[in-house]
């Protein structure tokens, strides 16, 4: 199971956090006015993290929604500061950033449609290949759908219908959670070649750890981490934030700022 440590102590969620605090701070005045956002509402958020965002380990990523690789501009050697002020500017676009050991890609439009299909296709075949009966019946017939998958990766409260940030975001966890047969996926839908399939394993290989600063700081984790704009809870005052792709399928952890309720402290 994954530590707690090894999901918060990194430069990008202390930004994050850091900048949900700041939210938050937001947010109470407007409680305290009556405007607070209902649960189901868009903006829960302050001024650094208006649109929401989503960050994703780059190697994960082979073409981006107009099937053009990924290109970014490198900025090795930073320290865990300047990596901060990056993300805090970088949280002001919208789409994805695509974080790299040497760089960051911001505002890229991912196709929703390839990794929900890599997702389902994923878990489809394992569920066959698992089954020990050699008889086809109803239940193993019946392909995974999208919907099953991002259902597993949300809290109870978190209702469908669901929108283009959560789909992208859970579908593309498949990645780090299953990574041999991400790769295998990805490899055969994108028809590389030997040199091509080389240097997408070594960059999927590196999306898979953690990434360090020049001076030792972790600057981000190997999940696939989400920031949404909406609150999805009563007691809850910022947009909810999911952590994806720890674990095996269907772990996932959220990050939530509440009002310390009588039933949030029996939880």
């Amino acid at each position: 199971m994954v530590n707690q440590k090894s999901i918060i102590e990194n430069e990008l969620m202390k930004e994050i956090v850091s900048i949900r605090i700041d939210t938050l701070w937001k947010m109470i005045g407007q409680k305290m006015a009556n405007r607070l956002p209902e649960i189901d509402e868009e903006g829960a958020t302050g001024k650094f993290d208006n649109k929401g965002a989503i960050f994703i380990p780059g190697g994960l990523v082979y073409r981006d929604v107009d099937e053009q690789k990924i290109r970014y501009e490198t900025c090795g050697g930073m320290s865990g500061a300047e990596f901060r002020d990056r993300i805090r500017s970088i949280m002001r676009f919208d789409n994805a950033t695509l974080l790299y050991p040497d760089g960051l890609a911001p505002s890229i439009n991912l196709d929703s449609g390839f990794f929900s299909k890599a997702a389902r296709q994923i878990l489809t075949y394992k569920k066959a290949v698992y089954r020990r009966k050699k008889t086809i019946s109803r239940d193993i017939s019946n392909e995974v759908n999208s919907g099953d998958i991002i259902r597993s990766h949300c809290p109870p409260y978190m209702k469908p219908p669901y929108g283009a940030r959560t789909r992208i975001s859970t579908c593309i966890s498949i990645g780090p959670v299953d990574t041999p047969v991400y790769f295998a996926y990805c490899k055969a839908q994108h028809n590389l070649s030997a040199d091509q399939s080389d240097r997408f394993a070594t960059k999927l290989d590196r999306a898979v750890e953690p990434a360090g600063s020049k001076n030792g700081e972790i600057l981000y984790p190997p999940y696939v981490i989400v920031c949404h704009d909406t609150r999805y809870k009563e007691n809850s005052y910022t947009g909810l934030t999911r952590i994806l792709g720890i674990g095996k399928f269907g772990e996932f952890a959220t990050l939530t700022l509440e009002e310390a309720t009588r039933q949030l402290m029996d939880e």
